[in-house]
């Protein structure tokens, strides 16, 4: 039969994208740090070449093998159509392949199901190309860990700074908001004492779209742990917000700061006059376009292409 074949070159370790390109992105360092060694294939640009797959793969002895190896080692998946299941045993390939393979290294039944999860890695976005054995929301939580944004009620200050700065980060990366977790970025808000569920206040809602930005679906929610592991970077809003999150944070607490730059506070606004959340919204757009600045420098190491929009 008319063979269907994929070939990803095996690697021992993460290390061996170095010595193959050196233009890795930082979106695929963070999916191979998070799910290498592991049934996934990413796609990425080789310097002078045309883009290769590439897998650290789950068995040791396939990673011993292509260590030891002088030439690069290929696993192939074969079928008679792209959406054949694979071959589950030696028997199943030398049914599936012809002309029969040389040599047959029979490790066993091997699991069915979907197989490799294939993401393409560009310089500024990834890609799903073909879904398989990791879920896409696992692909998403290590390509683009959480920004988190912390006040006390997630009603005022932290859902102002979501929305700003998820709006300045697309500005940056010149793409849609509901695309920035293709280029890495997820953005998040919560309280330290809050109910979930509440909508954003009347004045927040107002000077949101003085701003530019709809905060009118907008409802609090609590701090979650789960949140504030897989967070990247946690931000503060005022100084007694920012010693609750290093408590948590424990030694990871060189991901928690201030949302201001400078450090400096910025006060709560509820209760207050409208002019005094104006005052504020622009204390928050300012400091959401500094970080937005910091952020994309720290991922691509140059100026964002949105970067002269307003």
């Amino acid at each position: 039969p008319e063979v269907f074949a994929q070939a990803v070159r095996l690697l021992p370790g993460r290390a061996a994208v170095e010595s193959l390109s050196s233009t890795w992105p930082r979106v695929a360092r963070r999916l191979a740090l998070a799910l290498w060694p592991g049934p996934l294939v990413l796609s990425i640009d080789l310097d002078g070449a045309p883009p290769g797959r590439l897998m650290v793969p789950s068995d040791a002895w396939l990673r011993a093998l292509a260590s030891e190896s002088a030439l690069p080692l290929l696993a192939v998946r074969a079928g008679t159509r792209p959406d054949s299941p694979s071959p589950l045993n030696a028997a199943g390939v030398l049914s599936a392949v012809d002309p029969h393979p040389d040599l047959i290294l029979d490790a066993g039944r091997q699991p069915g199901g979907p197989g490799w999860s294939v993401v393409r890695c560009e310089a500024r976005r990834i890609a799903l190309v073909e879904p398989g054995l990791i879920p896409r929301a696992r692909l998403v939580r290590a390509a683009a860990p959480l920004i988190l944004l912390v006040c006390t009620g997630n009603i005022c200050r932290s859902p102002l700074a979501e929305a700003l700065l998820r709006r300045e980060l697309a500005r940056r990366l010149d793409c849609e908001e509901d695309q920035l977790a293709s280029h890495g970025f997820r953005v998040a808000s919560c309280g330290t004492s809050t109910h979930d569920g509440l909508p954003a206040s009347d004045h927040a809602i107002r000077v949101g779209r003085e701003l530019g930005v709809d905060l009118t679906l907008h409802r609090s929610r609590s701090f979650r742990d789960a949140w504030g592991r897989e967070s990247r970077h946690i931000y503060a809003l005022a100084q007694h917000h920012l010693h609750t999150l290093i408590g948590f944070a424990g030694e990871r607490g060189d991901r928690v700061g201030m949302l201001d730059p400078d450090g400096a506070d910025i006060d709560d606004p509820y209760g207050r006059s409208l002019s005094v959340y104006r005052r504020v919204g622009e204390q928050i757009a300012d400091a959401c376009a500094r970080r937005a600045a910091e952020f994309v420098e720290e991922d691509f190491g140059t100026a964002s292409p949105g970067a002269g929009k307003r």
